[in-house]
Parts: structure tokens; sequence; C-alpha cells
């Protein structure tokens, strides 16, 4: 069965965005395109970011790439990232 890529966002991401920049979820989301609680569920790592969110993160200008905000998860059955 075919599975879906799946990252996680990074640590330090999260903690540049909120003391770097002071930006709260609402304003995140506003900026992306997406709900607070989405943007919420992203940086606990409940979800994976999606390529929407992180391309809205780069155009405002929070990150240079997307491997600043978020790093690929590794399936652990197979030891291989997931494609």
């Amino acid at each position: 069965m075919p599975s879906r890529a799946t990252g996680r966002i990074r640590p330090t991401f999260v903690k540049k965005v909120r003391e770097d920049f002071g930006l709260t979820f609402e304003g995140i989301g506003n900026m992306t395109g997406t709900s607070r609680q989405y943007v919420e569920k992203v940086f606990a790592g409940r979800t994976s970011p999606s390529v929407g969110f992180m391309t809205g993160l780069i155009q405002g200008g929070l990150a240079g790439g997307y491997d600043e905000i978020a790093v690929p998860v590794i399936d652990a059955d197979t030891e291989e990232m997931a494609a």
C-alpha cells in the first residue's frame, strides 16, 4: 500500500517563530491560509505540515526553505523515509 510523505516540524523552527517573530497561532494561520487549530496541531507535532502550509511560511519570510521548517519522518517498520 502506498504511503503518504510525512514530516515533523523542527523544534528550532517553532522556537524561532514564537520567540524571534512573536507570532501567535492565529497570526501564522492568517499568513498561511490555515486555521489556528491546524497551526497548533502542526506546532505540537500532532499532524504533519502540508506543503501549502510550509510554502506560506516561506512566502511570509519565516523560512528560507522547506528544510528549515520540517524534517522527514522515517517509517519505523521499513527504516525508510515515507514516500
